[in-house]
């Protein structure tokens, strides 16, 4: 090989080199972009997390206020029993229990004032 075919060679390889160089630029150049557009898109992501936590948050705590805990009348709570009562059943009927002497208050023999209130037609 001569010194001239050497340095045509050269020269080619040079060009191509110039051109691979070019395009790894252009590749580069791209990926740089796509990774600017997944940061936009991971920021509003993780806006749009953020935001729907907070809407979770808000729903649980609406769904654990009742009677109980809030200003809510009892007729709003849904969803969960009642709560049973822990006394055990005695097995007496209820009301006065039979031989108890009752206590009953009377009429006054003599009232200090009688109010009459006749029926209007």
């Amino acid at each position: 090989m001569t010194a001239e075919e050497e340095l045509i060679q050269l020269r080619e390889e040079n060009s191509l080199l110039r051109e691979q160089a070019e395009l790894q630029r252009n590749l580069i150049e791209q990926q740089q972009e796509h990774i600017r557009l997944l940061e936009q898109q991971n920021s509003l992501q993780q806006q749009q997390v953020a935001l729907l936590t907070e809407q979770v948050k808000a729903l649980q705590a609406r769904l654990e206020k009742d009677s109980h805990n809030s200003h809510l009348p009892p007729s709003s709570d849904r969803f969960k029993r009642q709560p049973r009562s822990l006394r055990k059943r005695s097995g007496k009927k209820s009301g006065g229990q039979s031989g108890h002497e009752g206590q009953t208050l009377h009429l006054s023999e003599t009232p200090d004032e009688v109010i009459k209130h006749p029926v209007e037609r």
